[in-house]
């Protein structure tokens, strides 16, 4: 190989927790080996308000949206989508519809929670392979790796371990428990090892109530 063709990016990593994975409830687990998703949104099995999601994407339209509805109720009314933005390098958790505000906290005292979208800027390297100069060097996409946490009304995002993002929503779930979670794209999408685990364990060891709104 010419060492002058090969380039050593470094840059801050950022991942969950290892001990988290102590939260994971094996017997409320689903896996998807490998799922294409179209222009649509493809519901999952596993159904939760707080739950942990592990997700690559290999392939996707460039110039695409790309990720996930949470938080879904079943008419798509209240939902949190969490995509990456290919034609604007972007990482948003879109808060847009995450309540209808119709529930007694917020009609009551005639407030909404906030919608505003959360987002940060985050960029895929384009890989070349080509092994000499007189090679073809052909440029690949890095895939996308998603790694999501919801607990209740907290959303926190991780991707391809050097980026993080996190949100406050407050979904109301007043018509339907808006536990869904889907896959969704904007264009051609490919999903693969897709692992959800819902009823986590509780992190302390006493029971503790949680409301939902």
């Amino acid at each position: 190989m010419n060492t002058s063709l090969a380039r050593t990016i470094k840059t801050l990593g950022v991942k969950p927790l290892s001990d988290l994975k102590l939260l994971r409830n094996e017997n409320a687990y689903e896996q998807v080996a490998s799922v294409s998703v179209n222009g649509s949104s493809q519901v999952l099995n596993s159904t939760g308000a707080s739950f942990e999601l592990i997700a690559e994407v290999p392939e996707f339209e460039r110039g695409s949206k790309v990720g996930f509805e949470v938080r879904r109720s079943s008419a798509g009314d209240e939902v949190t989508t969490i995509v990456y933005d290919d034609a604007e390098k972007k990482v948003i958790i879109d808060r847009s519809n995450s309540s209808t505000a119709t529930c007694a906290v917020f009609a009551d005292n005639g407030v909404k929670p906030i919608s505003e979208s959360v987002w940060g800027y985050f960029y895929l390297y384009d890989i070349f392979t080509g092994a000499s100069k007189s090679d073809v060097c052909e440029a690949k996409r890095e895939k996308l790796s998603f790694h999501v946490f919801v607990d209740v009304s907290s959303v926190e995002v991780f991707v391809n371990d050097r980026f993080a993002l996190s949100a406050r929503i407050y979904p109301c779930a007043s018509q339907t428990k808006s536990d869904g979670i889907a896959l969704t794209a904007s264009g051609d999408a490919t999903f693969e090892n897709v692992q959800v685990w819902t009823q986590p364990k509780h992190a302390w060891a006493d029971k503790r109530t949680v409301t939902t709104f």
